[in-house]
């Protein structure tokens, strides 16, 4: 009996140490699995982490874009708007020099200086030329300009000048 007692007792020796290296095994396997499991949360918070910064960073470029062309549409703008004010300026300069031109220019001023300064007169109609037309690319004059004296030859071009002026402005 006692040879049946110790084998019972090493059969339940035996059956201990099973269940002690069960025990260890799943406590071995326990660390594992919370090992495993704490190196996925780390994981996941350092792929979080990464995505958050990744996020942060885009949204901070695209800020910084829109910044930008916003600066650059001010910029454009104000350029725009100097230069739309100079046009403005401009313009009203042209339509100022323009009627001071035309004050200067008109034959009723051209003719007051012709008569106060240069001392002419108005032609009468035996003094005008005619002009005959036969050809379409030839000019014939009735008679030549008179070329007697200096102050026949200057009245014969300021006359000239004159209808040559009438003739650009479509004065009849």
């Amino acid at each position: 009996m006692h040879h049946i007692g110790n084998t019972n007792l090493a059969y339940k020796a035996e059956e201990i140490r099973e269940q002690d290296e069960k025990k260890r095994l799943e406590v071995i396997k326990g660390k594992r699995d919370r090992q495993n499991e704490m190196k996925r949360k780390w994981m996941f918070r350092k792929i979080v982490n990464a995505s958050t910064c990744s996020t942060f960073m885009l949204v901070i470029g695209v800020l910084g874009l829109i910044v930008y062309h916003h600066i650059e549409l001010h910029e454009v703008t104000g350029e725009i708007n100097r230069l739309n004010t100079e046009i403005r300026k401009l313009e009203n300069e042209n339509v100022h020099l323009a009627s001071r031109l035309e004050n200067t220019v008109s034959l009723h001023v051209i003719a007051e200086i012709a008569q106060n300064e240069l001392g002419l007169q108005r032609l009468d109609k035996y003094q005008i030329e005619y002009v005959s037309l036969y050809k379409e690319n030839t000019i014939e004059l009735m008679h030549d300009a008179p070329r007697e004296t200096f102050a026949a030859r200057l009245n014969y071009s300021v006359h000239d000048m004159f209808r040559n002026a009438k003739e650009y402005i479509g004065a009849p």
